[in-house]
This record gives structure tokens, sequence and C-alpha cells, in this order.
């Protein structure tokens, strides 16, 4: 901070109270940003704190002022195109992160009933290698599925994409993804969680996240099966 002389500092934790207590002593203005609303009832402590608080949704926004007593103004999150667009030759299906929160049951069922389509799925960065190699069963008895390592560079995945699936079984705040599919015109099959509605719109279609799998099955075939 001494080094750098920032006008403001933006802090970008579920857990800020640590770095603001080493930071207030510097005098700078400071704003806590955030991203998520599980376990946020700590939070409530920044609610006297006079201090300006940043959260990336209005369904974040809603949240903390309902569970902590916030007032938080809305900056969506900042996504430059340049890193994402790509020349799109439409032909597969993507999902991302593959963990059960973010929906992977549902993504294996919707592959495996639909076996004349083509999957990606990219691993989550958090596995270990008896997790990967159990997944890594799964898509080759599956027949149709291709795993993918966690890449910080995701255009090359988005370039053969027709429709991401987002099927998340918790509340998004966001889904950084969904934006990013959509500067591709990429639509999405994702969950009624959250967020995902409002950022979906009309860039695709959205399904209870604990529906019947028969459910996605007959949204996925709106979106795939219709040229």
């Amino acid at each position: 901070v001494d080094r750098f002389k920032p006008d403001v500092i933006v802090v970008q934790s579920t857990h800020p109270d640590p770095i603001l207590r080493a930071l207030k002593p510097h005098g700078i203005p400071l704003a806590v940003y955030l991203h998520e609303v599980g376990d946020i009832d700590h939070l409530k402590s920044l609610a006297g704190a006079h201090m300006t608080v940043l959260a990336n949704s209005n369904f974040s926004a809603r949240r903390l002022l309902e569970q902590c007593g916030l007032h938080c103004q809305v900056v969506v999150p900042l996504i430059d195109p340049r890193y994402y667009v790509t020349q799109v030759r439409p032909e597969r299906v993507l999902f991302v992160n593959t963990v059960p929160r973010k929906g992977l049951e549902v993504a294996f069922a919707i592959a495996e009933r639909r076996p004349d389509v083509q999957f990606d799925f990219v691993l989550s960065w958090i596995l270990k290698p008896d997790r990967v190699a159990e997944l890594a069963a799964r898509a080759r008895k599956a027949g149709n599925i291709v795993l993918h390592r966690p890449t910080d560079d995701m255009r090359s995945l988005y370039a053969k994409t027709r429709l991401l699936l987002v099927p998340s079984q918790w509340e998004e705040t966001w889904g950084r993804i969904v934006t990013e599919a959509h500067i591709n015109g990429i639509p999405v099959l994702g969950s009624s969680t959250g967020e995902l509605p409002q950022v979906i719109g009309p860039g695709g279609l959205t399904v209870a996240a604990n529906a019947p799998i028969e459910d996605w099955l007959a949204a996925f075939g709106r979106l795939w099966d219709n040229p």
C-alpha cells in the first residue's frame, strides 16, 4: 500500500475483517465487494462500519440486506470480451466445474440419456486424482463425454459449443460463465437458482434445480433439437 499509493482499496473476500484491520491504519478509503451469500452472518459487523459495500448482483444485494442489514451498491461482474470472444463452430454441449453443487449429476444424467449428442466436461480445479479417475471412468462408460483439464483460456472450448449447461444446485449470485457464453452467442440451459434466471434472460432456458430429469431433458430438447 505504501509503495503503490492507491486512491481507494476494494477488498474482495467473503471474510474481509483481517484485511480491513490491516489496511485501516493507512487511512485510505476502503470498500468491500461481495460475491457470495452462503455463510454470511459474520458480515453483520460491516453494517455499522460506515464503509462502502458492493454486491455483484441484485440477488446478492437483497440477501445481504435481509440477512446482514447491509445496504449494497450493485456492480455487476466486469468481463472483457477480448478474453472470451472466438469464432464458434457449434457442435457440442459444454459443462464446466465437475462438482455436485454445480449440477454434476444432472449433467451426467442428460449426457447418458442423449447418446446422440457430444459433451465436453471441464474438470474442477480442486479435484484429487482419485476423483478425476472416477469421473474419467463414468465418461468412458457414457461414451459421449470428453473430460478436459481446467484452463485459464476457455476460447478453444467455446469455439465448439452449441449449448452451455449450467444446472447449478446452489444459489449462484451471478454465473459468470453464462455471460462469457453469451458473448459468443451461445445459448444456456441453467437452473432457476439465485441470479441465474436474470443473467440467462432471453438467452436460453431455466429449470428448477431439483426438477426431475425428465424436465431437464425436455428443456434440453427444446434448445438442442431446434435448428
